[in-house]
Parts: structure tokens; C-alpha cells; sequence
């Protein structure tokens, strides 16, 4: 199986921009394509278009943003995997889609290692847990004390199953000591994605 390029991204940081000398000199001959696993407006889509502008003003090509977003980065990967190993098409992704993925989901499309080859790592990001002030915590003691208080009604923000944070949010819940966990995960990337428009009271 042919192998793909992807640049790896965990955050919306510094760019490396030495991708080009790993190719040969008369690539590339036309447009490049980056494909962005999340929506358009989110950190990946930022750094990726930081990116591209730069890439374009080196190589002196188009360099196109195509957003496939869902299933925590693994279309985007899936797609990439199927494009033609000619380096004209570029996978900008995170640990959800290459590392998490691969170890909770069996039945992926694509093999992280087989079908990729990595380019540069661009950028790292903290993870931040912040809740509502409405609920009145302040502390990940007090988030663990609000779900205790209230089982099942907390909603826990996160962007989806497979993801850096919805595993850090199964830490949370681990540490009411391998009760039932009593928070619940939405599953949302940001409140402004919610059908209802409304922010989840703790989000990661």
C-alpha cells in the first residue's frame, strides 16, 4: 500500500516550515491541498492556513485548505489515505486521529503508520478544563463535588469519543474512585456547535 504525507498538529503554536526539503526539488509542480480534520475556524484550521500561506509563498504554488471534519480527524485521515501518493495532498492532524484512534477503534479504514509518512510536528497546546460560572466551581475538587451532587445532569463538553480530551474527561470521572461515572460527555468541539446554542457547564 502506497504511503501518504500528513503534518502533525496537536495545537495551534509555532509552524515548522522545513516540509519542503524532504521532497525532491522539482516538487511540486502544482497546487497542494491540506487537509484539515475540524471545522473552519477552529486552532487546527488556523495553524493549517498559517501554514499554507507560507508554504505558497516558498514553493510559489497554490496551497488550498479542504476541511473534512468529523469523527475526531479520521475522515480527514481516511481521505487522505485514498488520495494518490504524489504529495500534492497533505493531512494536517492531531493525537485523536493517529494515535487515540488507532487504540479504540479496531475497524479504522486507514493503518496510522502504514498509510502515512510524518512530515513536521508544527505546534503543541495545553489542555484547559474551565466550567460555566454559573456552576460555581473552581477547582477540578469542585467539578467532582457538582457531580457528585448531581448525577447524570452534568454535561461534560468535549470534541467527541476518541479524543485528547474526552480521555482526560474519563480521567475526571475515574477519580470518583470506579463509581459509575456521573458526568455526562456531549461530545461537542465548542458551544457554538450545539443544536441549542448552549455552552455544556464544564467543557475540555
Amino acid at each position: 500500500m502506497q504511503r501518504r504525507h500528513f503534518i502533525q498538529a496537536t495545537g495551534a503554536t509555532a509552524a515548522v516550515l522545513g516540509a519542503p526539503s524532504l521532497f525532491a526539488q522539482s516538487w511540486p509542480s502544482g497546487p497542494i491541498r491540506i487537509v484539515v480534520g475540524f471545522p473552519p475556524g477552529g486552532g487546527a484550521d488556523a495553524l493549517a492556513r498559517v501554514v499554507a500561506q507560507k508554504l505558497g509563498v516558498i514553493w510559489n504554488q497554490p496551497v488550498v485548505i479542504e476541511n473534512k471534519a468529523g469523527a475526531s480527524g479520521t475522515l480527514a485521515a481516511e481521505y487522505v489515505a485514498q488520495q494518490a501518493s504524489d504529495g500534492t495532498t497533505l493531512l494536517l492532524t492531531t493525537i485523536n486521529s493517529h494515535a487515540l484512534a488507532p487504540a479504540v477503534f479496531p475497524k479504522l479504514r486507514y493503518h496510522a503508520e502504514r498509510d502515512f509518512v510524518p512530515v513536521a510536528l508544527l505546534g503543541l497546546t495545553p489542555n484547559l478544563l474551565i466550567a460555566s460560572p454559573t456552576q460555581g466551581a473552581k477547582t477540578v475538587k469542585d467539578i467532582v463535588a457538582l457531580c457528585k451532587a448531581k448525577p447524570g445532569q452534568v454535561t461534560f463538553g468535549s470534541a467527541g469519543p476518541g479524543t485528547c480530551a474526552a480521555f482526560r474527561a474519563r480521567a475526571v470521572q475515574a477519580a470518583r474512585q470506579g463509581r459509575r461515572p456521573a458526568c455526562a460527555l456531549q461530545g461537542q468541539c465548542a458551544p457554538a456547535h450545539r443544536p441549542d446554542r448552549r455552552p455544556d457547564p464544564v467543557q475540555l
